[in-house]
């Protein structure tokens, strides 16, 4: 049974400086051990008719959570310890992994990813390290990847379109032309991260 109620409270909208604003508190009461989790959906003042949704999707070896904002796109959240996370669409042994879908779910626009070594969408290995990497944050835009990582040697990425030029740490890693699909590793001549 979670309970809320509204306190007055303060904010501070830059340092040192507090002004009085309503604090929402949220409690419950349960036996044994709980998690929780917080969830924060940050919005521009003018999107008031802006809608977001949060649900957990079944996994295992760790939590899944799915956001919709607007039916604009869908954010995938996984949680987990270090060990290989499942979900029906996503796997992962990353201890946080981060993943943005383009409104139709079927394209991977954003992804970070935090302690792991494995990242796949779909049955499709996009993220391989030799060991842990400590952090991937890769972007897309248009058919430019933007990858940074401190994985060092070993690391892959793999889009999954042709067409595409994957820069990782700033140095061009690649570019895949119709029916490549190899990783940076594989095409790279140089090591990337490090």
């Amino acid at each position: 049974d979670v309970r809320g109620r509204v306190e007055e409270g303060s904010v501070s909208t830059q340092y040192g400086k507090h002004v009085a604003a309503p604090v929402v508190v949220f409690s419950a009461e349960a036996p044994g051990a709980r998690e929780f989790v917080t969830l924060l959906v940050p919005r521009a003042r003018q999107a008031s008719g802006e809608t977001a949704r949060a649900r957990e999707i079944e996994a295992v070896g760790g939590r899944a959570l799915v956001f919709e904002i607007n039916a604009e796109r869908s954010d995938v959240l996984l949680l987990g310890a270090g060990d290989r996370i499942e979900t029906a669409r996503v796997v992962s042994d990353f201890e946080w992994s981060w993943a943005r879908l383009s409104n139709d779910e079927a394209t991977l626009e954003e992804l970070v990813l935090i302690g792991g070594s494995r990242f796949s969408l779909d049955g499709d290995e996009w993220v391989s390290a030799r060991g842990r990497a400590g952090y991937v944050a890769a972007r897309r835009a248009g058919d430019v990847w933007s990858v940074e990582t401190d994985a060092g040697a070993g690391f892959g990425f793999t889009p999954r379109r042709a067409g595409v030029r994957v820069v990782v740490n700033g140095a061009e890693a690649f570019a895949m032309s119709a029916g490549e699909s190899e990783s940076v590793e594989a095409r790279s001549a140089q090591e990337v991260g490090g």
